[in-house]
């Protein structure tokens, strides 16, 4: 099976990598990853895009006959566009949820082929939500690549009303003194040093920086498989490492 991985940032994605790759220990994989999606052409199986932040050319995306796949960590169709981990905390949702489909030539509209479900704690920050839906694409990645071997599954069409989430800018960053700190709180921890909430005094900008002094991550979850153009059974991580040993 040949992999490519295309992603904003080569030593960010290899840490969704070299777990992923784990997972199919003992099986024949080639793999490349790369920051330029040009170099996408059909002697690939599939290709992983990771945190990257271009859209993919409908003529790329034919090229490979669609065997593009991308992670939104958001309920497809519910969450559609930017700043879904930023949303999910100040949204109040108790489940995070990272969605694998294939990339379209619509936005996040693609297919459908798993999803993985993790509870959000109390605890948790933007940072920390983000390490546990890295955690769940490494596995999604695993299981695609044991499952398929080089196949293209069929996907299942997203059902449902189409939520779509603006782009956040610098300035949705700014906390209203007005706000009690209470209602503040969600914001501050939804956001993250890329996206900093800051507040202006005396026409000086300060950044906050949120950290949980309980770091504990729940690296359980669950997967449900819509591989095959229909929901599947939903197994726990705990049963997917019994079926691959």
């Amino acid at each position: 099976m040949n992999i490519l991985f295309v992603a904003h940032d080569i030593r960010s994605a290899l840490s969704i990598i070299e777990p992923a790759l784990s997972i199919t220990e003992g099986h024949p994989l080639c793999w490349s990853v790369t920051e330029d999606h040009n170099v996408i052409n059909a002697c690939y199986d599939v290709v992983f895009l990771l945190s990257y932040r271009k859209i993919i050319p409908e003529a790329i995306l034919d090229r490979v006959q669609g065997k593009v796949v991308i992670f939104h960590s958001s309920d497809l169709p519910e969450g559609r566009g930017w700043a879904p981990i930023y949303t999910a905390l100040h949204s109040g949702k108790k489940v995070h949820t990272i969605t694998m489909c294939y990339a379209a030539h619509e936005v996040d509209a693609g297919l459908i082929l798993a999803k993985a479900r993790s509870k959000i704690h109390m605890n948790y920050t933007a940072s920390m939500l983000r390490k546990i839906g890295q955690a769940m694409i490494s596995y999604l990645i695993g299981r695609y690549a044991l499952r398929f071997d080089g196949g293209k599954p069929p996907g299942t069409p997203q059902k449902g009303k189409s939520i779509y989430i603006k782009r956040r800018t610098f300035k949705d960053g700014e906390i209203n003194p007005r706000k009690t700190f209470k209602k503040i709180i969600p914001h501050l921890l939804a956001s993250e040093e890329a996206h900093p909430a800051f507040f202006i005094h005396e026409d000086e900008t300060f950044y906050l920086n949120v950290v949980s002094a309980n770091q504990w991550i729940d690296n359980s979850f669950l997967v449900e498989e819509y591989f095959d153009g229909r929901k599947g059974k939903v197994i726990t991580i705990q049963d997917w490492k019994r079926e691959i040993e």
